[in-house]
């Protein structure tokens, strides 16, 4: 029986409507590393090359998806009650030195999908690749002082978002996320003259924004009409439980889906959810791609079934 290995995360549920098409289509042995697994029980040998992960031998693996990547896994081995900041983050390293060796040792040559890297959700560098290719992108800067967002706001109503991954934190019951947001005069007024690096942004007058699921050449699009709704106006994510979103399946124009294909060689991903936004003029921008984006609630509203794509991908040659 050939194995599929997956790298993802405990609750992630596209991983498990990828699995449950897996073991629909096709009789495989599923090997899933989450990022809070018990024990992850690694070996490998420089003298015979055996390499194990939960007891499976790499050999036997047939294609490896790294859906969402497991790292910071350490207290996993030590437990939760050891707190030195600098040990753990010493050993997080080591974690990921391990990880990177199979990825580009034992994994390399084997079919797989996704990332490899745990660094790839670079905004700032996909704004640059983008700008690169003739793909519109928002006016952006980056500072750490209080005057030059007075400056960027003189000729444009802007936004504030984060420049790397956004986190979200649940403390005391509640939930706390990271979105982008606007930003008044009177806040950045309020603001310190000198900041944490802070990413600002130009906010388009949109129409909609579109989140494009790429899938090794394959484009799943999905308009979403979040300027109908005031708390989604900003970041479709904020939609609260009781208002809704409208969705539409759309198809990108051939010069689009031309860039956008060569913005992925030039990045390296084969995979991953594209975000932007279409302005009162029908103007395209790009706003960012995620390696590990979600894609089944756009799925499921358009009905591309990505997820048995994805199976099928993993089940190839």
């Amino acid at each position: 029986m050939e194995n599929i290995l997956i790298f993802s995360k405990e609750l992630d549920e596209e991983t498990n409507l990828v699995m449950g098409w897996l073991d629909s289509l096709e009789k495989v042995k599923i090997i899933r590393v989450n990022t809070l697994d018990k024990n992850v029980d690694l070996f490998f040998s420089s003298e015979t090359n055996e390499t194990r992960i939960k007891k499976n031998d790499i050999s036997k693996v047939k294609s490896v998806w790294f859906r969402k990547f497991p790292h910071k896994i350490v207290r996993n081995f030590i437990g939760d009650s050891y707190n030195d900041s600098n040990i753990l983050k010493q050993l997080n390293q080591e974690v990921d030195a391990i990880y990177s060796f199979l990825i580009n040792t034992r994994l390399n040559s084997i079919n797989s999908l996704g990332s490899r890297s745990i660094n790839d959700n670079d905004k700032l560098f996909q704004l640059h690749v983008a700008k690169s290719i003739g793909l519109n992108v928002p006016k952006t800067i980056v500072t750490t002082r209080k005057s030059d967002v007075l400056n960027f706001f003189k000729n444009n109503n802007i936004i504030v978002k984060a420049i790397g991954n956004s986190i979200f934190i649940s403390k005391s019951g509640k939930n706390y996320g990271m979105f982008s947001e606007n930003i008044s005069r009177n806040e950045i007024n309020n603001l310190p003259d000198c900041f944490q690096p802070s990413l600002f942004q130009e906010r388009i007058n949109k129409q909609f924004e579109i989140r494009t699921y790429y899938l090794k050449g394959a484009f799943f699009s999905t308009a979403i009409f979040s300027s109908e709704n005031v708390n989604s106006q900003i970041d479709y994510r904020k939609t609260s439980k009781n208002n809704t979103l409208r969705y539409l399946t759309v198809d990108l124009s051939d010069v689009i889906k031309d860039k956008l294909t060569l913005f992925m060689e030039k990045i390296q991903l084969d995979s991953g959810a594209f975000d932007f936004v279409v302005d009162q003029k029908n103007k395209f921008f790009f706003l960012e791609i995620n390696p590990f984006g979600q894609f089944k609630q756009f799925s499921d509203q358009c009905n591309y079934k990505i997820e048995k794509h994805i199976a099928e991908i993993l089940l190839s040659d």
